[in-house]
């Protein structure tokens, strides 16, 4: 077997490989390195951290409709952006008055965590139909398909 060195030439080819798991990788590490390295302030960074909540979405005749797994998340507190195709949801949960204060905690495993997902549909929504309803933890998006415009007839005059 041999081993040949080979150099990167252009930075505009990437292997699609390092496309898919380059920034992953890099982030998984670099989350961990910063853990390690400041244990302290674990805690604080846990809690304002934001997670990529779980995404289903479903392709009916006239809308989408997308489910998004996000619990311990009040509806207050959830922000629901569509800008044409994208769709964006983020979520930052309310501090609790009732939270221990973190002096006095001896062992933490829960966090108050905040939820950021943004996605493109394949079609155009109707922001001004869309609906939205959180039961139980899971958000349901309702997203309705823009109908095409009809033909418009102008008379010259």
């Amino acid at each position: 077997m041999f081993v040949v060195p080979i150099a990167r030439r252009s930075a505009a080819y990437v292997h699609p490989f390092d496309r898919v798991f380059g920034d992953r990788l890099e982030r998984a590490c670099t989350a961990a390195s910063n853990a390690a390295s400041n244990a302290a302030s674990t805690a604080a960074n846990t809690a304002s951290s934001a997670r990529t909540p779980a995404l289903d979405v479903i392709d009916n005749d006239s809308s989408y409709v997308a489910v998004l797994d996000m619990p311990g998340v009040a509806k207050a507190d959830v922000k629901i952006t569509v800008a044409g195709r994208r769709v964006t949801v983020q979520a930052e949960p309310a501090k609790a008055d009732d939270a221990p204060d973190v002096a006095n905690l001896i062992h933490r495993e829960r966090a108050a965590v905040g939820y950021v997902r943004s996605f493109v549909l394949p079609a155009d929504v109707e922001q001004a139909d869309t609906q939205a309803r959180l039961e139980q933890g899971v958000l349901t998006l309702t997203l309705p398909k823009r109908t095409a415009r009809s033909e418009a007839h102008i008379t010259v005059n």
